[in-house]
């Protein structure tokens, strides 16, 4: 691991070591099902994943055996918004899958039987983002009007946006029962009510309150801090901090002052974040990216060059081991600090501490009140999609899925893990009457 210097930016990324003797990620199952762009995955259960692609389709797959359990159709056009919905404890369907697409149509699924229980056609424009709201209860949908819908997908309430305004291409729901929207460069604020009719029935309603405006470019991310802060991330670069109570802008935070480039090619968008312990904001920003944390107002790690081409999804994994990151380049990256034992799994093993995942990545216990400002280094490459890959999801001992443009999925499996369990299974035999030597 290096310690971060004031040093010229490097211009192509790092090469991964020969062997790759830290990757765990080195068996890998094909998954093939869709004829076209596979652009969002959702995770069901510790089992079971859904994906969604451009050929209007959502298949259901079992990530241990790769087996395809269901094809769910309906859409007629390419599905842009993928969510799961946990429904109150005591009703039988324990998950509900909601898919949104660009012929504006909403679908709830049954993940266990693939049946289609609600059709809901009230958007004029592309669906392009589903967000849950009151524990499930309700769940709002974002297009050129907002609608919040209960559970079930009945409709509550349509608010018709201001004509301004563009389509919603991202949405929080905040304290006081407020929603947040992103709409280009601009937010939307609007709150949440309930109201009571004489007869006890409960609906909602939703109405508009303010717009913040500090972003030059498009909103491309908007992601939830705490209770009392969140973010939102720009084409231009920049991440802005927002408080969830005032709604002041906190903190502005720029990658780079020359946002645009030649061509407005604008190489230091922020294409994606997310947030860990209320406290550090990981970003991807063009085609590397930054750990900021929040409390010291201080970046703690960065890669300014990680990727050939933009990064579209990053996350901790591997229960924070690694920070994996998918580009348009065709790959999928992991990267920490080089651990000393050359056995990953011996060190998520250790049973002296139960440290977080970010303590984790950085291979440290945070005694300090701070991480050092670190540069982390590349653990391992997993190649073999033909084209961008899209996003991934973290299954744990039962390894990666990653989606792309190629309209396939790989399951990248851990194969330490796929060993112990083969050598159960031939322990298995043994001692039943069905082992023939």
């Amino acid at each position: 691991m290096k310690e971060a210097e004031e040093a010229p930016e490097p211009d192509t990324p790092d090469v991964v070591e020969e062997g790759q003797p830290f990757n765990l990620y080195t068996e890998i199952r094909l998954l093939n099902g869709h004829s076209d762009i596979v652009r969002k995955l959702a995770k069901l259960d510790s089992k079971r994943f859904a994906s969604a692609a451009d050929d209007a389709t959502i298949i259901i797959w079992n990530i241990e055996s790769g087996q395809k359990l269901f094809t769910l159709q309906g859409h007629s056009l390419p599905i842009t918004c993928i969510m799961t919905l946990k429904l109150p404890e005591g009703i039988n369907k324990s998950v509900l899958l909601l898919t949104g697409s660009s012929d504006r149509q909403i679908r709830v699924w049954n993940v266990d039987t693939g049946k289609c229980l609600h059709v809901a056609t009230e958007h004029s424009g592309s669906v392009r983002c589903l967000i849950p709201l009151h524990d499930g209860q309700l769940f709002a949908s974002g297009s050129e009007e907002i609608c919040i819908w209960s559970n079930r997908g009945n409709l509550q309430y349509k608010c018709i946006r201001k004509p301004e305004f563009a389509p919603v291409m991202a949405m929080i729901f905040i304290q006081k029962d407020r929603l947040v929207s992103a709409s280009d460069k601009i937010l939307e604020v609007y709150r949440l009510y309930n109201i009571k009719s004489d007869d006890n029935t409960e609906s909602h309603k939703l109405s508009f309150e303010r717009t913040l405006d500090s972003h030059r470019e498009p909103i491309q991310s908007l992601v939830t801090i705490s209770d009392k802060m969140f973010v939102s991330g720009s084409i231009d670069g920049t991440f802005n901090i927002w408080s969830a109570i005032t709604l002041n802008l906190v903190r502005c935070v720029s990658s780079s002052h020359n946002y645009e480039m030649d061509k407005k090619l604008y190489p230091y968008s922020i294409q994606h974040m997310f947030c860990e312990e209320q406290r550090y904001i990981f970003a991807a920003i063009g085609c590397g990216f930054c750990i900021y944390d929040i409390q010291t107002c201080q970046f703690i790690a960065k890669k300014a060059v990680a990727h050939y081409s933009k990064i579209l999804h990053l996350g901790l994994v591997c229960n924070g081991y690694y920070l994996a990151t998918c580009s348009e380049d065709g790959s999928l990256r992991l990267w920490g600090v080089t651990p000393e034992s050359t056995s990953p799994t011996s060190e998520l093993r250790s049973p002296v501490t139960k440290p977080s995942k970010v303590e984790r990545f950085f291979r440290q216990s945070q005694t300090l009140d701070a991480f050092p400002m670190i540069e982390p280094d590349l653990l391992g490459e997993c190649l073999g999609h033909s084209g961008a890959v899209q996003m991934f999801l973290d299954f744990g001992n039962d390894g990666l899925v990653t989606c792309g443009v190629d309209g396939m999925m790989i399951a990248w499996k851990n194969h330490e893990h796929e060993e112990m369990k083969r050598c159960t299974q031939v322990l298995e035999l043994q001692q039943s009457n069905d082992f023939i030597i």
